[in-house]
Order: structure tokens, then sequence, then C-alpha cells
């Protein structure tokens, strides 16, 4: 099966262009939070292959409306020992397809990134590339991040201090949704009433 796999992506899936793999690892509370949830292991794959993409689309030079990426994604489950041990290994195209001006379509390559790119990144950065946070979406102005809490300290007395608001603050009528009551009881053919049939 992985010969035959590996033909697919090299014949019917990948086109003739570099490629280059990355391999995502996780912390163990989140290997296992994946294994119980897959769900959650897919949200966290979007969020993972869009943060490489619009970081390959501006390491190229180009705006993300200009610009599109690939990649196949295989999700190893296991280790070596038979351990939990999801990770993603991701076969990303090493560059991007530019199409804009009704220009017949181009594959300009991405430089291979730097080992200090990859290491003095600060949170601030990571989270600023992996949500586009560039431009005001009201005024169209720059955006920057005055600065980013990493001290689990402080984290958790904030969200104390949010919950206990929380529960002390009465709450506001306007701000509660409206109840949804059961459905009516609907007849099960038309022209005829039925008080016993309720869906719910």
């Amino acid at each position: 099966r992985m010969a035959e796999k590996t033909a697919l992506l090299s014949d019917e899936v990948f086109p003739d262009v570099p490629l280059r793999q990355r391999v995502i690892s996780f912390p163990f509370p989140l290997r296992y939070l994946f294994a119980a949830y897959p769900a959650a292991m897919g949200k966290v794959l979007r969020i993972v292959c869009r943060t490489i993409s619009t970081h390959l689309i501006h390491k190229a030079g180009y705006l993300l409306k200009d610009g599109a990426t690939g990649a196949v994604t295989l999700i190893q489950r296991f280790g070596s020992a038979l351990n939990v041990n999801i990770h993603f290994h991701i076969l990303f195209l090493d560059g991007i397809y530019v199409c804009r001006d009704d220009r017949p379509l181009r594959f300009p390559r991405v430089k291979a990134p730097y080992k200090s790119e990859l290491e003095e990144m600060t949170w601030a950065q990571r989270l600023k590339r992996a949500f586009d946070i560039e431009v005001c979406g009201h005024c169209g102005g720059s955006v920057k991040i005055i600065t980013c809490i990493e001290d689990q300290d402080v984290i958790d007395g904030i969200l104390a201090h949010l919950r206990q608001k929380e529960q002390s603050s009465p709450t506001l009528s306007h701000l509660v949704p409206h109840s949804r009551s059961p459905p009516e009881p609907l007849p099960l053919f038309a022209g005829k009433e039925s008080s016993s049939t309720t869906y719910s």
C-alpha cells in the first residue's frame, strides 16, 4: 500500500515542481487530545497548513489573493515503540503558484528557511504569521502586536479574574439569547391532525 500511495502521489497528485517535507510534532497532552478527539486534530491541521501557506506566499513577495500553495499531509499516529505519537508529515510545494493580471501561471520557488528564522521566532511573530494580522480590517493601516503574555502564572491569574467577574456580574437580559422551545406537534400527513406525534 505504501508503494501504491507513493506512486499515486508522484504520478497523479503532485506537479513537476520541488517539494519540501515539514514534520509537525506536538507536546504529549495534545497527542492524547488528538487521539481522543480527531475533530480537534483536523482543526489544528488546518491552522498549520494555513500558517505555512501564508508564510510561503509572503516570503515569495506576494499577497494572499495573488498566490496559492498545495500540500498533502500524512498523519502518523504511532512511534517506533507503538506509543501514541500523533504528528504530521506535510509535503508542501516548495514555492507558490502566482496567477494575476491574466498572465500565464508561474511557479517561483521559495528559498529554504534559515536556521535563525526557525530558532529566533517569538510567540508574537508566530501569532502574526498564523492569523495573518498584517493590516487592520477597519482602516487598512498596519497592525502591530504590542505585547504577548507568555508567563503561565499571569495567564492563569487573568483567566481566574475573568471567571470571578463573570460569576459576580448579573446577567444582562439583552445579551441572553432567546430560548428555543420544543416545536409544536405536527401532523404526519397533510390535512390530518395528529396530537400524538411530536418532533424533537
